[in-house]
């Protein structure tokens, strides 16, 4: 049996509170998750995907909407984030949302490893 290779979704969000950011920031997210993937001979950028000045106090994103969905037809197993508070900013409850229930897909924060690298298990 060979070795397990994860097709990935890398996920960028920037939520513009107060004024206006730079663009810069979700493509700076972007390029640190494909740099982690060079490091990593298991895994396959399938797609990225990003949401600019969205919250993330509901998951209501075109991108993160268009993610789940290619999660759910599982053409994406493993979803790479810069750091866990681009998906919510309480990752460990959001995990446990019914978003993200039953999807059988690795998750990896990359600023906070210890935190967010496991996986959801399909129930």
């Amino acid at each position: 049996m060979g070795k397990k290779i994860y097709s990935v979704g890398i996920y960028a969000r920037l939520s513009v509170e107060g004024g206006t950011r730079k663009n810069e920031s979700i493509e700076t997210q972007i390029e640190i998750a494909r740099e982690y993937m060079k490091g990593q001979d298991d895994m396959v950028l399938y797609g990225c995907y990003s949401d600019l000045g969205k919250t993330g106090t509901n998951f209501e994103r075109e991108g993160f909407e268009r993610l789940m969905e290619d999660v759910r037809f599982r053409r994406v197993n493993c979803i790479i984030v810069k750091d866990d508070c681009v998906i919510k900013a309480r990752t460990p409850q959001t995990l446990e949302n019914r978003h993200f229930l039953r999807i059988g897909t690795e998750f990896r924060a990359i600023q906070r490893p210890q935190r967010a690298a496991y996986h959801i298990e399909t129930s």
